[in-house]
């Protein structure tokens, strides 16, 4: 009950941010016109951060970041959130918001990978591995995955289940939320007995264990691509930081945080 009810309670603390996020950024108080305001992947918070403060020490420019699920920020910006670029962690995504006219198509590159991982907190019992009896094993224990519905981990993560012909039991057992972040911070804190969630995010996390790394075969290419929004307000900027990103210092970034150059494969 106690584990329910803080997955409710994290559910609902990340979708007011992210709405209140988005209410900022029109308003008043909000970031001032002359920032870059960047909307990525909350995967991709480790590395961007540290880009971010890189570019303005380089250059005096100012991104200003909203991290969330990649679903949650193509709706946004759908819906008319100013945005001057895009970041996500799955092409459907970004493909959804050039249907509808939305970004640059000049300005467009894939430019990292990530693999899936099952964690465990730290000092768990191990799990069988998910092509054995893992289903069996978790019995009324829980797994956490991001909501497929909006969070791509999610959406490779169910992929995986189902080619194991697993989802059917696990799916009853699985608590969804709103990122893989918030997967991770369940882990970690012991709520729940495993997860499914990027190796960048689980590469050097507290408290947790790589139980096991997901073959790529199971799930698409996950594979991060970059975009700039069409009716971008800092078109100049927008571009200068779009480059800035595929400089081999800010890829060399990227890989310290646990993603893969875009022309490394997971194991399959």
């Amino acid at each position: 009950m106690r584990s329910n009810l803080l997955i409710r309670r994290t559910y609902i603390r990340s979708s007011r941010w992210l709405a209140l996020a988005a209410v900022l950024m029109v308003g008043s108080g909000g970031p001032a016109f002359s920032d870059i305001r960047l909307f990525a992947a909350a995967s991709t918070t480790g590395p961007l951060t540290e880009i971010i403060a890189k570019f303005r020490n380089q250059t005096g420019n100012t991104a200003v970041p909203v991290f969330a699920a990649s679903g949650s920020l193509a709706r946004q910006i759908a819906y008319g959130a100013p945005a001057d670029l895009f970041l996500a962690a799955h092409p459907r995504w970004m493909n959804w918001l050039a249907s509808k006219g939305l970004l640059r198509g000049d300005k467009r590159r894939d430019i990292a990978r990530n693999c899936l991982v099952l964690v465990q907190p730290k000092n768990a019992t191990p799990l069988p591995a998910l092509a054995s009896t893992f289903a069996e094993a978790l019995a009324k224990d829980r797994i956490a995955i991001g909501d497929p519905n909006f969070v791509p981990a999610g959406e490779y993560a169910v992929s995986a289940l189902r080619h194991l012909g697993i989802w059917a039991e696990i799916a009853t057992h699985a608590a969804r939320l709103p990122s893989a972040r918030h997967v991770l911070f369940l882990v970690q804190r012991g709520e729940v007995a495993a997860g499914l969630i990027y190796h960048s995010d689980a590469k050097d996390a507290a408290n947790i264990k790589i139980a096991e790394v997901i073959p790529s075969k199971l799930h698409d290419d996950i594979v991060y691509p970059f975009a700039i929004i069409k009716e971008s307000h800092r078109p100049v900027g927008a571009e200068e930081f779009f480059d800035f990103l595929f400089t081999d210092s800010s890829l060399a970034i990227f890989e310290r945080y646990g993603f893969r150059s875009i022309d490394e494969q997971c194991p399959d």
